[in-house]
């Protein structure tokens, strides 16, 4: 039933998905619940938009009571944006992306319980249909995010044990509660990842003179993409990173230089996105005045 659908609305935007009921993640199967609202249910439990229309039990034409609720959430505009990248990472994976409101309302946990989802699933026959969800994470939208503002975010799933990876599909979906703190969830968008694009990396200054005394400074890191990920590291001792040795996207890098106690000009370097940042340092030229007044001295 749910594969003959998912062939049918192959070229929508339609991901038809599996959770097992007794183990299904709770910030999934609380969706269907609070829609739901009732004591007792049946299998098949269907929810489509994060509980926006549930349905519980079985009957004889169920293709077309589902082909309908379908239907009814393609005629709906989306709530949101979402840009998302996933890629592997050993034997889990990473979700990096943005997301940009265009609900109307302003969204938060406190407020409407505001939720960004991280799926991986699998082209697999584990159950009854041939798309189980292997795992989901979850990040609380913590911060007020106004309509038309944009959040950023960063999640990773745990170790993926016994899955064909080249099978699997990820998606990002954001979901909250359009009644406040109690009601039925609404999903505000969802999106299938993509995998970064090969990452390049500018910076900006890409060197800075300092007198002995030292002092503070900040470079700016472009990358080509919000998903690339960068560091940045001192090869030198006079050079501290303070602030920024890990990013992803656009971001800066702050370091402080130490004094330089010494009569002659030093220099250091940072690597940052693989690019060089030098850094050049006077030597205290107090040191040297003594032996200028000796040598003109009578």
């Amino acid at each position: 039933m749910v594969d003959l659908l998912a062939n049918d609305y192959a070229s929508q935007p339609v991901v038809f998905l599996e959770y097992n009921a007794s183990s299904a993640p709770p910030e999934r199967y609380d969706r269907w619940w609070a829609a739901f609202g009732g004591s007792t249910a049946y299998y098949p439990m269907v929810m489509v938009n994060s509980g926006h229309q549930v349905r519980s039990g079985y009957t004889a034409d169920l293709y077309n009571i589902y082909k309908g609720m379908v239907d009814a959430e393609l005629a709906r505009a989306p709530l949101a944006d979402i840009e998302a990248y996933s890629w592997r990472v050993d034997n889990h994976v990473k979700f990096s992306g943005q997301m940009t409101n265009r609900s109307g309302q302003t969204l938060s946990t406190a407020r409407n319980d505001a939720t960004l989802h991280a799926l991986v699933y699998e082209d697999a026959h584990v159950g009854v249909t041939n798309r189980f969800v292997r795992a989901v994470v979850s990040q609380p939208i913590s911060a007020d995010l106004l309509s038309g503002s944009s959040i950023s975010f960063d999640l990773e799933t745990p170790d993926l044990t016994g899955v064909n990876w080249t099978k699997l599909h990820m998606l990002v979906l954001a979901d909250y509660r359009p009644n406040g703190s109690s009601g039925a969830y609404d999903m505000l968008q969802a999106a299938l990842t993509i995998s970064p694009t090969s990452c390049t990396y500018t910076i900006s200054p890409t060197s800075s003179l300092f007198s002995s005394s030292g002092n503070t400074g900040m470079v700016t890191v472009t990358t080509s993409s919000s998903s690339c990920s960068w560091t940045a590291v001192s090869n030198a001792p006079l050079i501290t990173i303070t602030e920024g040795s890990t990013g992803t996207g656009n971001g800066t890098a702050s370091y402080s230089v130490s004094d330089n106690t010494a009569g002659r000009t030093r220099r250091g370097t940072m690597t940052i996105g693989g690019k060089t940042f030098t850094v050049t340092q006077k030597g205290d030229q107090k040191l040297g005045l003594p032996w200028l007044l000796l040598l003109l001295g009578n």
